[in-house]
């Protein structure tokens, strides 16, 4: 990259580089998150992409009414082929708002109110050119659904997926297949299906998408996170700024590269931290790369309890494994301490797992004309070390600090959840829907960056296991009501809608970061529940 307005000279009046505290609790895209304060924005990214996909798609089924009971024999195969047409991500405030261009930067601005300073951060990125990536999806299965006698049926069956990926190039960089055996039963204890049995296992595999060969693409973008000198520099390299002249004076002293902006936000400039620089060299997928997949135990009995009535009690056990992440090319096939991290690899990381249980109690009614009642309540736990919604980054990139005390609760783990809902059917085609739960507290974790521990290389260091701490419960109820018209052959619904009743303002997160976030302390609240709002509508029935 090129920055703008390279300062020189000047003495060098800041700390040595290896007590820079360097990104300190800054918290933006990327391996950090927005939890410093309150952040407005445009959308920051471009996207430019379309997809297409083809499935041909044929099963055959045989009836056998008399070999040991009767049986559905099944089978079938299926072929999709799919493929991706994208220019990758690229910056917002390109030149004359240009669509993404290959080798142009765009920025965009975290307008983080920080310490009073707006904006706080400036993203550069490179665009890209259009690229396309390719994969195939060839599946086959058998089953039988098999009628021992009235009251037992038995369902066996065996599923083998195969998934191919190709990258921008068309090299092939993926090629997983699985072998997913399945069994169920369902048995009716007292043959009048008023209490009935149901057990299945399976295996089922998780095949990915396109997001794979684009993530290993051969193009890469560059650019990096700038810091405002207004506001980043006082706070963060404790040194006063008070022109241009002196940002880039420290900046060469640093030799950081020093630019002025586009839009003119900040008068003294923006430096970049060379741990703030992103790196071009293509992520890769690890040769062997094996599909995730999760293997479930569900066991259920469900009992009638009056008229149009039942009561349901479930037992799930969910355990997936094989899960693949990426990681420093050093990990690759075991992590350990000082590993080159020159580049990232997809690979299967060892000890990578989610686990779920669940014991569930379910009550359905329509035994009045007038009412349809759903009520449930869970009991449950949701462990592992990797998840979708994972807070602060950084899940097994660089060992030990991204492996530290990541198994634990995650992120959507609530022990206890109550939900409540149905509606009543009122003379004159009036209708009164209500929706409502109860979950549990929510947890989080303490953690660490380079403002506490300046080994640490990015991202985030769980100091206790994942979810240890709980945080607070929610609560809410939404009420609909709804009245119909009909003339002729068409029927009119206006419809009125009230979200959050009590106008809940639970924190729905709070600051994890042991330095705190900004002016909030580890603990406390960053975002709330959206308040009581309002809708109506209409709906018309021909």
């Amino acid at each position: 990259m090129t920055p703008q307005d390279v300062g020189g000279g000047g003495a060098n009046r800041l700390r040595p580089f290896e007590e820079y505290p360097q990104s300190g609790d800054l918290q933006t895209i990327g391996h950090y998150n927005y939890d410093t304060g309150l952040s407005t924005h445009n959308h920051s990214w471009q996207q430019y992409w379309g997809s297409d996909r083809s499935d041909l798609t044929t099963d055959l089924t045989w009836f056998v009414n008399d070999l040991a009971g009767s049986h559905e024999f099944k089978g079938g195969v299926e072929y999709s082929d799919i493929a991706l047409s994208d220019d990758g991500f690229c910056s917002t405030g390109t030149p004359n708002g240009e669509r993404c261009v290959e080798g142009v930067p765009g920025f965009f601005f975290a307008d983080i109110e920080y310490g009073g300073t707006l904006p706080f951060f400036m993203v550069e990125d490179y665009g890209l050119t259009e690229a396309e990536y390719t994969g195939a999806v060839s599946t086959a299965f058998l089953q039988d659904a098999w009628r021992l006698t009235r009251g037992l049926t038995l369902k066996i069956g065996l599923r083998y997926d195969a998934v191919t990926y190709d990258d921008n190039e068309g090299t092939e960089v993926a090629d997983m297949d699985k072998i997913q055996p399945r069994l169920g039963v369902a048995w009716d204890l007292t043959g009048n299906a008023k209490n009935v049995l149901r057990a299945s296992w399976g295996r089922f595999m998780h095949p990915a998408a396109l997001v794979l060969p684009s993530w290993a693409s051969t193009q890469q973008t560059g650019g990096g996170y700038w810091y405002s000198c207004t506001g980043a520099v006082p706070l963060y390299l404790e040194i006063p700024v008070s022109s241009a002249e002196e940002c880039a004076a420290a900046a060469a002293d640093l030799d950081f590269p020093y630019r002025s902006d586009n839009e003119g936000w900040d008068p003294y400039g923006w430096i970049l931290p060379p741990w703030e620089i992103f790196g071009s060299e293509p992520s890769r997928v690890a040769p062997g790369l094996r599909a995730t997949y999760a293997d479930e135990l569900i066991l259920a009995y469900e009992r009638e309890v009056g008229k149009r009535s039942s009561i349901e009690l479930t037992y799930v056990d969910k355990k997936t494994r094989d899960i693949f992440d990426d990681t420093c090319n050093g990990n690759v096939p075991t992590p350990s301490v000082d590993a080159e991290c020159d580049f990232y690899v997809f690979a299967n990381v060892p000890g990578l797992v989610r686990d779920y249980q669940g014991f569930i109690v379910r009550y359905e009614t329509r035994g009045l004309d007038w009412l349809t009642l759903l009520a449930s309540y869970t009991y449950s736990t949701s462990e592992g070390n990797v998840g979708y919604t994972q807070y602060a980054g950084g899940v097994a990139d660089v060992y030990p600090w991204h492996f530290d005390n990541r198994y634990g609760y995650l992120s959507d783990h609530r022990k206890h959840r109550l939900k409540l809902n149905g509606f009543f059917n009122i003379k004159g085609d009036w209708t009164v829907a209500f929706d409502g739960f109860w979950a549990s507290p929510f947890t989080w974790t303490p953690y660490e960056n380079r403002i506490d521990n300046p080994e640490i290389p990015y991202g985030a260091h769980y100091l206790e296991p994942s979810g240890s701490r709980d945080a607070n419960n929610e609560y809410q109820l939404d009420l609909q009501l709804s009245k119909g018209f009909t003339i002729g052959p068409v029927r009119t619904v206006l419809i009125g809608s009230v979200y959050n009743v009590f106008s809940a303002e639970q924190p729905t997160n709070v600051c994890w970061h042991i330095s705190g976030c900004g002016e909030i302390e580890m603990g406390e609240p960053t975002n709330w529940q959206t308040p009581r709002r309002y809708e109506v509508g209409f709906r018309v029935e021909f």
